[in-house]
């Protein structure tokens, strides 16, 4: 029997959230608290648009570097699905570190000491030369250290990855699959043991002394906020590149770890079954988006290769409807970027540069940036399996066959790139069971919601002559 579009939709997107969330039962840890924001459809991506480093050798990287910055840095806009907006994190963060208002504050000789120490574990010196001009220019970024630690990290989430699918699939086939259980118990030792390998190696990394140097680095900016803002400043600056072709300018944004579609460790099997259907709640809808729509169809179509507001959407025959595909979580990493300051209570926006009703976020869904974007979500092998003879099927693939773009649910079957310098080749490959899509594309991207920001303390130092009610922010309380 064919479900509604609706609910396959919002559940596969659940059984998405549940194989990458962080809860970890393996090593009794909760990990951070993250939403989705799914693609419908996806947006293919190829190893040549990912393949550039730091020094960016060439013009050519320089292009690649460029959009994946922008690409990687949109703020979703407020809808149920992935929307790119106007706005870029790195341009909201500038606004955070650009004219703040501080506290009067500074640290002492053993604080300074301390600061530096913390930083030496933290960051390192880099150069790199400007394509546009030639010179050779110098910044920070993360540490040897603290990139081993970046590494192990996202190796210990893909493990919990692997664990966590296999879990779900129990979970969920376990009242109509007789042999689901036995499949758990039989996967799971293995499984289990390579999350605890994982995860010991992380600790190995240097997991305890980066944390400490974190903890000491947001500790004292309280007591030094305008050496801090001032440092973050310099940082930021020198990330800001031209954007290659496109002659905007953007923050050095990369990925890791790098060329992650090389190896297979980076990816976990996820499978969907038609018996897994069921109605999603509505705390799980507020964090991975969907919800009900009148007339929401899994099939989507386009007259153009890139996104565009005219699609068109048809319903799907979803009896007996099985999926399969390789997911891979690549963490998004801006060395640009303090991520503390948007938890930070030590600064105030200058609302004589700023408008009032441009707060970063109000801590419940509002404001220029109320969710940050701090993974992607890469598919790729992905085989749909459905009734090919159905008569609205039949009618999705004779509409497939004249589009440019078309999708099914999260997944890109033909174009929708997000850049026109985008290699245009990724298509599909149908038999009488269904597609198969093997080109890597971008099905969404986890999100972290930004707390109340800015959100001063009223019990620091202000500037004398500034009143406090002149600097807190009209946000709910």
């Amino acid at each position: 029997m064919s479900s509604n579009d609706n609910d396959v939709m919002n559940a596969l997107m659940e059984k998405i959230y549940d194989v990458v969330g962080e809860r970890d039962p393996v090593n009794n840890r909760h990990g951070r608290d993250t939403y989705l924001s799914i693609s419908r459809p996806g947006i293919p991506i190829t190893p040549e648009s990912l393949t550039f480093s730091f020094l960016a050798s060439s013009l050519k990287e320089a292009d690649a570097a460029a959009g994946f910055a922008d690409f990687a840095n949109i703020v979703p806009a407020d809808a149920p699905f992935w929307q790119p907006s106007s706005r870029r994190v790195f341009e909201e963060y500038w606004r955070c570190i650009d004219q703040p208002i501080l506290p009067v504050t500074a640290l002492s000789e053993a604080e300074s000491r301390q600061l530096e120490k913390a930083r030496a574990v933290l960051e390192m010196e880099t150069v790199f030369v400007d394509h546009n001009t030639g010179e050779i220019r110098k910044t920070n970024t993360e540490s040897m250290l603290y990139q081993r630690y970046l590494e192990k990290e996202a190796a210990y989430l893909t493990a919990l990855d692997g664990y966590n699918s296999s879990f779900e699939d129990y979970v969920r086939r376990k009242e109509t699959d007789p042999n689901a259980e036995l499949i758990w118990l039989k996967r799971e030792p293995a499984l289990s043991k390579r999350v605890r390998s994982a995860f010991k190696q992380w600790q190995a990394a240097g997991m305890m002394h980066i944390d400490s140097a974190i903890s000491t680095r947001d500790n004292l900016e309280r007591r030094g906020a305008e050496r801090m803002f001032d440092e973050r400043r310099q940082r930021y600056l020198q990330h800001v590149r031209s954007l290659g072709a496109e002659g905007a300018g953007y923050a050095f944004t990369k990925y890791f770890p790098d060329r992650f579609w090389e190896s297979a460790d980076n990816w976990t099997r996820v499978s969907f079954k038609h018996n897994e259907v069921h109605k999603v709640d509505e705390h799980t809808i507020e964090r991975i988006g969907g919800g009900a729509s009148v007339g929401f169809g899994l099939w989507s179509f386009g007259g153009s290769l890139q996104r565009n507001k005219d699609d068109k959407y048809a319903r799907c025959d979803t009896s007996g409807v099985n999926i399969a595909f390789s997911l891979a979580k690549i963490p998004i990493r801006r060395s640009w970027m303090d991520g503390g300051v948007l938890r930070s209570r030590n600064w105030a926006l200058n609302y004589d540069v700023t408008s009032r009703a441009e707060n970063i976020s109000d801590g419940v869904g509002g404001g220029t940036m109320p969710l940050i974007p701090v993974a992607l979500l890469v598919a790729r092998d992905v085989q749909l399996s459905f009734d090919m003879s159905s008569e609205v099927n039949t009618y999705a693939m004779e509409e497939i066959s004249g589009s440019l773009r078309a999708g099914w649910g999260p997944f890109s079957v033909r174009g929708n790139y997000y850049r026109k310098s985008e290699k245009q080749t990724h298509d599909f490959v149908s038999d009488g069971k269904g597609l198969e899509i093997k080109g890597m594309q971008v099905i969404g991207f986890v999100l972290e919601r930004v707390p109340k920001c800015p959100d001063p303390d009223p019990t620091l130092n202000w500037p004398a002559g500034i009143p406090f009610e002149d600097i807190a922010p009209d946000l709910p309380e």
